[in-house]
């Protein structure tokens, strides 16, 4: 990631600008990584966790954490629009690097927006 950011800066300081097609690739690539990097992390704490596949899946893992540190901040409207927005911002980032994830992070979302029906 740092090598690719690297790279989008020694662009940039060639003259090219954000709109150029090599710094447009350069930065898809580097949004990528981070995407992957992601995923990866989601997937490390998950495995930190030693929980086994019969007893929980994956997403439901990750999900069940990012729903519990929803209603953590859900009664401090700032906090939780807040959340929200950067919620939905990590789904973007995961949107074409991992489908599974990208389905669970959904439905957490959809668990969420549901949670504040009576808010």
């Amino acid at each position: 990631i740092e090598s690719q950011g690297s790279e989008v800066r020694r662009l940039k300081a060639s003259g090219l600008g954000n709109k150029d097609a090599p710094v447009l690739a350069a930065v898809a690539e580097l949004k990528r990584l981070r995407a992957a990097q992601l995923v990866s992390a989601s997937r490390t704490e998950v495995k930190q966790d030693e929980v086994t596949e019969d007893e929980v899946t994956d997403k439901e893992v990750t999900g069940d954490r990012d729903f519990a540190a929803f209603m953590e901040v859900q009664k401090n409207r700032s906090v939780c629009i807040h959340w929200l927005l950067t919620f939905t911002q990590r789904i973007e980032q995961i949107w074409d690097v991992d489908c599974e994830a990208r389905l669970a992070s959904l439905s957490t979302l959809r668990r969420c927006l549901a949670s504040l029906a009576d808010h």
